[in-house]
């Protein structure tokens, strides 16, 4: 029988073999990350030797770095993907035309530089906190400690690693074996991986605990859930030739090698070869083929075996499940989509803008009568055109809004914290809070259409409890012990992580539904706001020639976005809601308008701004025709007052155009408008007194304006005029066009006034969970009055009217659906389809006369309905009506 052709890698047989045998293959570094002079080979060889051989292979550290940035490469990279934002570039685009004397409006002086220097300084503060949290976790993994048989270590040959040698830590149980953290281990080092320890590395499974080691079977358990998610345990088994090394220094005689495939990303695939030397045998060296069943994998965790050893194959980049990995792409929700390409849209409305107001001026220019010599006219129409476009763009930029993505990001980070800090998706067996590790999709959680989970082992909580069981007449446990308890799945692989399923209600109906609502007022709020400030300049140019004058100071121009209007936008984007979350899972219907992207689309957007014209076209009119500077002082002064005049309209109209979209108000949020509002009149007043290079012309003309009587009529025409238009158009729409949840706001409005109709509201999914329920609705009820449509109607719009002066809502109307809602809370549910139709003719027809006897009316049905109890019982039936029950009874309102 022939021998095989392997050599051993005893140097003392290999001298006298070698007539026979050829020498073995040498062992290669070779990665698919960092090609040698060997990159042909398609092998790598793996040296198993306690004495050291092979310790010269240049193998990659077991390092492995998930953050982004270094100190070193921090600012570099950073401002390559800052100015990669269009926005960010094109702000660093205004800044240098501002710089350009025949085209600035602010005598060569970059005043947008200190704006865009802060927005991304904000943006640099929130990729360092969010790149630490990656140094962070990568410092816990690289830093946990393993075990490994102290005769196999090899020290580290990677150029990149440390060049201090490795100090082994023995370890107190065994002589033999040694701790040392993952970062230090390196390829060829024997691990010993204990029951529920996870893999530092790519192993090769040399041997396991056996419970009868005469005869070995070399059988473990590992959990890929790391790499597929998947809980369940997969069978391993340990190589044949090395099954009896049990023990430290039997594995430390061990001689031979591991020829392997190269590191590549296929974590259900690997070939190879493993040769042992026996030395009981003249050192005969057999061989093995391997394959994925001999291996546990890097993030692979130990099952149900006390204890295995392992020879590290592949170390840090090399292994499978980084290999697997794909270099992460920035993650856009669809509102972040939407605004990019909205971006793009405003961009060319701009465009438009300077374009018209250019030749314009140029025609304004041309026109009989001569040119004033003070114009400094240039005989080239279009190099004049070119340079009018440069005045009007310099004049609207601020159409696309400098705060616009700093704004989104830090409300996405305030979001994920309280989303983080939220108890209800607690859990306390595990110490696992939810944790966010894509704010950036915050309100795509409130936009999923489809749930797709894994199989029931993995839904379910995955806890076994021993109770008690009989084997042989014998009995074991005592029927309480816990036997184990599996973790979170693919926790690193997952934008937003929960410790239990059920979390996922909160998380999607609640967190991901208010989250979209709020994304959904604030980014067109922050177009609107913008559109209306230098819109409403651009339409002064009807009044000086189409000049591109600007009559804005350039200070207030500059603090308009950063602080007159900023602080409320916060309170938007992080605690704006409708109804509280107890009371919003009863009606799943108010998460479709996120699949269905009813609040944000081009349509909405395009509203928006259309509003903001219009706005800034009443403000410009109401500014001309309504203030009268009588005691003008020589120069350009009535130019700046009706400057100031404009913007002091437009810092009211926008703040008070969030208060009108807000949705609920608290004593905090109330305080902070209040604040940001209060903020312009004093800062105003302080930058008037100052003589600043830029804004010399300003100097006192605030204070001047402030003593003009009609400066004070303008303001209230102009806010009282506007405003009341926004606040008409809300109330038509909750009148005759309510959302769901206007008619969700109602309800929970009906159930907070002082009867209290519904304090123990339930589900039927709240009963089956085993929640505590009011035992009183089995009982038998005395048969009620069915009252008719229109008595229900008048009950509901009376009672209803009553009801909404208590809300707590910035503002709650009374519209004809309020006789549906009542429906609803009341035993009368299959009629309130039929009564949205009355309720609305007989709401048309004489609403105010009827309103002393609808209230009579209500009272005298309240007292014929019977007592609280019967009305708890009345309303918690309703709302336990089956799926198809509410369908069919209430049609066009709700779909459960």
């Amino acid at each position: 029988m022939t021998e095989p052709k392997y050599a051993s890698l005893r140097t003392s047989r290999a001298a006298q073999r070698a007539a026979s045998f050829p020498p073995p293959p040498p062992p290669r570094g070779l990665t698919s990350r960092t090609a040698t002079a060997a990159s042909d080979a398609d092998y790598r060889v793996v040296a198993l030797d306690g004495r050291g051989a092979g310790a010269g292979a240049a193998f990659c550290s077991n390092v492995v770095i998930t953050s982004k940035y270094t100190a070193w490469n921090f600012f570099p990279l950073f401002m390559i993907e800052t100015f990669r934002k269009l926005a960010n570039f094109y702000f660093l685009l205004v800044a240098v035309m501002q710089c350009i004397p025949a085209i600035s409006n602010t005598n060569g002086m970059p005043t947008n530089l200190p704006a865009l220097v802060f927005i991304i300084f904000v943006d640099a503060v929130l990729a360092i906190v969010e790149d630490y949290r990656r140094h962070k976790a990568d410092d816990e993994a690289n830093s946990t400690e393993c075990q490994i048989v102290s005769a196999t270590y090899r020290q580290p040959t990677d150029p990149s690693a440390s060049k201090r040698q490795v100090v082994l830590k023995p370890s107190a149980e065994d002589p033999g074996i040694s701790l040392i953290m993952w970062s230090q281990l390196t390829v060829g080092t024997v691990v010993k991986l204990r029951n529920r320890e996870t893999a530092p590395a790519d192993l090769l499974i040399l041997a396991v605990d056996e419970q009868d080691p005469t005869d070995p079977t070399g059988i473990c358990y590992v959990e890929t859930k790391s790499l597929d998610g998947e809980t369940n345990l997969k069978l391993r088994q340990a190589c044949d030739l090395t099954l009896n090394a049990g023990t430290a220094d039997k594995i430390a005689a061990l001689r031979g090698y591991l020829r392997c495939e190269n590191p590549n990303r296929a974590i259900t695939r690997f070939d190879g070869t493993l040769a042992i030397e026996d030395v009981a045998n003249e050192g005969r060296v057999e061989q093995q083929p391997v394959n994925i069943k001999n291996i546990i994998l890097r993030g692979c965790q130990l099952r149900n075996t006390e204890w295995m050893f392992g020879l590290v194959v592949n170390t840090g980049p090399d292994t499978k499940i980084v290999q697997s990995m794909d270099k992460p792409r920035p993650k856009w929700s669809s509102i972040h989509e939407m605004v990019n390409k909205m971006l793009l849209w405003v961009f060319i409305a701009q465009m438009s803008l300077c374009v018209i107001g250019a030749t314009t001026q140029i025609m304004w220019l041309s026109q009989d009568g001569g040119v004033p010599s003070y114009l400094l006219w240039d005989p080239s129409l279009f190099k004049q055109w070119l340079i009018g476009v440069g005045y009007y763009f310099l004049l609207l930029y601020q159409m696309i809004p400098i705060s616009l993505y700093v704004t989104i990001s830090i409300v996405m980070l305030m979001q994920a914290f309280f989303m983080t800090f939220d108890l209800e998706m607690y859990h306390d067996e595990t110490d696992s809070p939810m944790k966010v590790r894509s704010m950036g999709l915050n309100e795509e959680l409130g936009q999923i259409s489809y749930v797709f989970s894994d199989k029931t082992g993995t839904l379910t909580c995955n806890v076994m409890e021993f109770r008690k069981c009989s084997i042989n007449g014998t009995s074991y446990g005592t029927g309480t012990t816990e036997i184990g308890q599996e973790g979170m799945q693919a926790v690193n692989a997952s934008d937003y992580a929960i410790a239990q399923f059920h979390f996922l209600e909160k998380l999607l109906l609640h967190h991901g539904r208010l989250n979209y609502k709020r994304m959904s007022m604030l980014v067109p709020y922050m177009f609107y706001k913008n559109t209306l400030m230098v819109v409403a300049q651009y339409f002064f140019m009807f009044t000086t020639g189409s000049s591109a004058q600007k009559f804005y100071s350039e200070f207030a121009f500059q603090l308009y976005n950063l602080i007159y209007t900023s602080i409320p936008i916060g309170v938007l984007g992080v605690f704006d809601y409708d109804v509280p979350w107890s009371f919003a899972r009863k009606f799943p219907e108010l998460y479709q308008v996120g699949p269905r992207r009813e609040l944000f689309n081009y349509k909405t957007f395009g509203m928006w701004v259309l509003t903001a014209y219009y706005d800034a076209a009443l403000i410009c009119l109401i500014s001309l025709y309504c203030f009268n500077e009588q005691r003008s002082n020589e120069g350009s002064a009535p130019l700046l007052q009706y400057g100031i005049v404009t913007f002091t309209l437009v810092v009211l109209i926008s703040s008070l155009k969030f208060v009108v979209i807000q949705m609920s108000w608290t004593v905090q949020g109330g305080l902070l408008w209040f604040f940001s509002v209060m903020c312009y009149l004093p800062t105003s007043i302080w930058l008037s007194g100052r003589r600043v290079e830029v804004s010399a012309t300003d100097f006192g003309q605030f204070e001047n304006t402030l003593h003009f009587p009609s400066f004070w009529f303008t303001i209230v025409l102009g806010c009282v005029g506007i405003i009341i238009q926004n606040f008409a158009v809300r109330a038509i729409q909750r009148r005759f066009y309510p959302q769901p949840w206007h008619i969700v706001q109602e309800l929970f409005v009906l159930e907070k006034s002082g009867k209290q109709a519904a304090p123990g509201l339930q589900s039927n999914r709240d009963i089956e969970a085993g929640g505590a329920h009011n035992t009183n609705l089995l009982k038998p009820e005395p048969p009620l009055r069915r009252r008719s449509q229109r008595e229900s109607c008048m009950s509901a719009h009376s009672s209803s009217s009553r009801r909404q002066r208590m809300s707590s809502f910035a503002f709650s109307f009374d519209p004809e659906t309020t006789a549906a809602e009542s429906f609803m809370a009341s035993h009368c549910v299959h009629d309130a389809g039929a009564a949205i139709h009355e309720a609305e003719a007989h709401c048309r027809v004489g609403r105010e006369d009827m309103r002393a006897s609808d209230y009579r009316m209500s009272q005298s049905l309240i007292e014929e309905a019977g007592s609280p109890h019967r009305t708890n019982r009345i309303l918690s039936s309703a709302s336990s009506l089956s799926p198809s029950q509410t369908r069919q009874s209430q049609p066009g309102l709700f779909t459960w």
